[in-house]
């Protein structure tokens, strides 16, 4: 091989291996900056979910309190005038 073709092959092997580093610095940054936004996306849907469960259960305990037999009887008494046997209602009039 002549000086020549050695100074080819060199030039030649630098410029691929900077390609290659640049393609490569260039994927590292995509792959970076997506992981970002994921990483976003999901402390967002932890913060959602972790709010919805306080609502699931602040629910099912309204359905608990409304299955008792007190809040039933209460209701039947404020919103419906009902009353139980034996028992005198006296409406107060305006």
């Amino acid at each position: 091989m002549t000086p020549q073709k050695i100074k080819r092959i060199v030039r030649l092997s630098t410029v691929l291996v900077t390609v290659f580093i640049v393609v490569a610095a260039i994927i590292l940054t995509y792959q970076l900056v997506k992981i970002g936004t994921l990483n976003k996306k999901l402390a967002d849907l932890d913060r959602q979910s972790a709010s919805l469960t306080i609502q699931q259960q602040q629910l099912e305990q309204g359905i608990e309190i409304r299955n008792t037999g007190t809040y039933v009887e209460q209701t039947a008494r404020e919103q419906y005038g009902l009353s139980t046997d034996g028992e005198k209602i006296f409406v107060q009039q305006p």
